[in-house]
């Protein structure tokens, strides 16, 4: 039979979804604008594709291929230790109804590929899929004789958690996830991220390599969990759907001109304009948030050109924070009437423009209730 398949502008995940007579990716895929790239520990160019195979191929634009051979009903994938890109058959077939030999060689979801990787509840036809199995390898067998089987899903379990998305500016997006450890335990080792896309490619992951974090039940102290982002167009919008009403969440964010920390409540976002050397996520106990405002020494001082000034505010306020010269000229506002949530923050100010010598800032902080307002200063000195 002959059908067609859709691909995506730019690089995809695919496989062979029909048995057919010429399988050199010239032939299968004309259209595509790259060699196709296997993995076998590392990417190596493949000429020739194989069925169960998965391989990574970039296409200019959104387009159908069409692709004529015979069906493949049933496959049987040998799978090594570690990472595998694999190929599934003719139908689609749920992940929870692929056998897996021995049992339980499978230790993570299978993740798919659309601009970002997403943990898969099927294998679609043409599509690839990466998958892990155990020490020693094994087998897994995909059959349409198997179409639906019950069982629980990857993201099924991760119901009720805090979800995190960073998307860039072309749309590549990863969505991450963190919750309560569960009382009766979360295998994190399954829920470890695939190897890196091709050089060039979004990616973005906890530091540890996985999508999912955990905290514990009654935290003692603050858990700070960074993320690792890899060739991303900025800016970049950080997301998130905070479920967890008990404790307190932050994300902060250090660039070249900036540090950013950002409370996170309910659903928001905030926009990183430039290349950011660290982002991490916090999550603290609930009834650590500041009790009154305060103005911070800031550090280091004295400082050349950077320096971070922390401010604490006890309630939602409106809040300028300005800099001064000794002569009381305004030398810039880095906070201008901005609407902020009650936390703690930090954020940088950047002097290389300036000649040496002290320097004044002030916050000028009022509470949305109307009732509280703060102002204060301290003083910097610029050494260079």
């Amino acid at each position: 039979g002959s059908f067609l398949y859709s691909v995506n502008g730019g690089w995809n995940m695919v496989s062979l979804p029909l048995d057919v007579e010429d399988a050199q990716k010239t032939s299968v895929f004309p259209t595509a604008s790259t060699n196709a790239f296997k993995y076998d520990g590392a990417y190596v160019i493949a000429d020739v594709l194989e069925v169960g195979a998965g391989y990574w191929l970039k296409f200019s634009s959104v387009q159908d291929v069409q692709i004529t051979g015979a069906t493949i009903k049933d496959n049987t994938v040998d799978l090594v230790a570690g990472w595998n890109m694999i190929g599934g058959i003719s139908d689609a077939i749920a992940t929870t109804a692929i056998l897996q030999t021995p049992p339980g060689i499978v230790e993570s979801p299978y993740f798919g590929y659309n601009a970002g990787y997403v943990p898969a509840d099927s294998l679609i036809p043409s599509r690839a899929y990466w998958v892990k199995a155990g020490t020693g390898g094994g087998q897994i067998t995909l059959s349409s004789e198997v179409l639906h089987k019950s069982g629980i899903s990857e993201l099924e379990r991760l119901q009720g958690f805090n979800t995190i998305t960073l998307c860039d500016k072309n749309g590549a997006s990863q969505t991450l996830y963190v919750g309560k450890a569960p009382e009766d335990g979360l295998d994190l080792q399954r829920y470890e991220l695939p190897p890196s896309p091709p050089t060039g490619l979004f990616d973005a992951r906890f530091t540890s390599g996985r999508f999912v974090e955990v905290y514990p039940q009654q935290p003692a102290e603050t858990k700070n969990i960074p993320i690792t982002v890899s060739s991303a167009a900025y800016p970049i919008t950080v997301s998130w759907e905070i479920a967890d009403e008990e404790k307190a969440f932050a994300v902060s964010c250090i660039t070249e001109k900036s540090m950013i920390k950002q409370p996170m409540k309910g659903a928001g976002n905030i926009v990183i304009q430039q290349p950011a050397s660290r982002i991490a996520i916090t999550v603290s106990d609930g009834s650590s948030a500041p009790k009154q405002f305060a103005l911070g020494e800031c550090y280091p001082n004295p400082f050349n050109p950077t320096t971070l000034i922390r401010y604490s505010l006890p309630v939602k306020s409106i809040v300028t924070l300005n800099v001064f010269n000794l002569l009381g000229q305004e030398i810039t506002t880095l906070l201008d009437g901005q609407e902020v949530d009650k936390g703690e923050y930090e954020i940088s100010f950047n002097a290389a423009s300036l000649p040496s010598g002290v320097y004044i800032y002030r916050i000028n902080a009022v509470g949305q209730d109307g009732i509280l307002s703060y102002t204060d200063t301290k003083r910097m000195v610029l050494m260079k």
